[in-house]
């Protein structure tokens, strides 16, 4: 209880000191905050991936079934096609793409994106990259397998402008890839449905020349064991056939699918007011801070001079 008085008594004494220190240091951070450091802007968006993932497992149990492998080894081939465009918005290549483009400022000047990150030095272009990268955020909510991404820039046109770039981009690669996985599905089931329909016509021959030498199968347990064999296995093939078939029509709706993937929910949007810094929490957080360390400060200052008085 005595502390806390010999505080209160402190802090009285001392208040004009304080009330200087405190305000002093307000000045400083709303100066450095609201002129000198570099604001940053955060434009948004919204996604959405349409379609199945494209995936070429459902064919596998076929696959195995004729004794044949899935190009590209089945397993593969197999992405998740939201988290593929996550992972294509980190890539190098992409950020690169986007890095040598050029874009708008608010105030209409024309800037090279990665010259004008580099703020007028010469870092090594990695240190460029990961700079970049840090600006970008990609998240996707898996129960509604909506995608939030986000840039930040210090202009908010800037960010607007980028952020377009690197969803066309990204989108544009990812129908590619898309493109790519369909058509070696594609192309495996038209080679598949070649052959078969000479296993086919072979198979319907090789029944039709039996019954033509062996007209009284019904009386011969052997010769109508033989031919029910090769009605099974016919069928075997006619079925496989069938399924081929309708994988192929589903194959051009997915790569009708495939050409637009990409539901853009939100739009980028030009950033109304700055994400960083924010200059009242840092005003209040100075304000709370600086109190505390001016109040202990004198604190600690008087007791040491009654000490030495004692």
């Amino acid at each position: 209880m005595n502390q806390i008085k010999q505080i209160i008594y402190s802090t009285k004494n001392n208040l004009s000191k304080i009330t200087k220190i405190i305000f002093g240091s307000l000045f400083i951070v709303f100066v450095y905050s609201y002129f000198i450091a570099e604001k940053s802007f955060v434009s948004d968006s919204k996604l959405f991936v349409y379609g199945n993932t494209s995936s070429v497992s459902e064919l596998k149990s076929l696959a195995l079934q004729y004794g044949v492998s899935l190009p590209g080894g089945g397993d593969k081939s197999n992405f998740d096609s939201p988290e593929l465009f996550i992972n294509l918005g980190k890539s190098r290549e992409v950020l690169n793409q986007v890095l040598n483009g050029n874009f708008l400022l608010s105030n209409d000047e024309e800037i090279h994106l990665e010259t004008y990150l580099a703020k007028g030095k010469k870092p090594p272009k990695q240190e460029i990259l990961i700079n970049f990268n840090r600006k970008i955020s990609i998240s996707l909510d898996r129960r509604s397998g909506v995608i939030s991404m986000s840039v930040s820039m210090n202009d908010p046109k800037l960010a607007m402008e980028v952020h377009k770039e690197l969803i066309d981009i990204i989108n544009g690669r990812f129908v590619n890839i898309k493109k790519l996985q369909t058509t070696e599905k594609k192309e495996f089931i038209q080679e598949r449905i070649k052959a078969l329909e000479i296993d086919l016509n072979n198979s319907e021959k090789a029944i039709k020349e039996f019954k033509e030498l062996n007209r009284l199968i019904s009386s011969s347990p052997e010769l109508t064991l033989k031919l029910n064999r090769l009605n099974r296995d016919n069928k075997v093939i006619e079925q496989i056939f069938i399924l081929l078939k309708e994988q192929l029509e589903s194959t051009k709706i997915e790569e009708i699918e495939n050409a637009k993937p990409l539901i853009i929910i939100d739009n980028p949007n030009i950033p109304y007011k700055k994400s960083s810094p924010t200059t009242v929490y840092n005003l209040i957080y100075t304000f709370l801070v600086i109190s505390l360390i001016s109040i202990y400060y004198f604190f600690v200052k008087e007791s040491n001079n009654r000490r030495i008085n004692d």
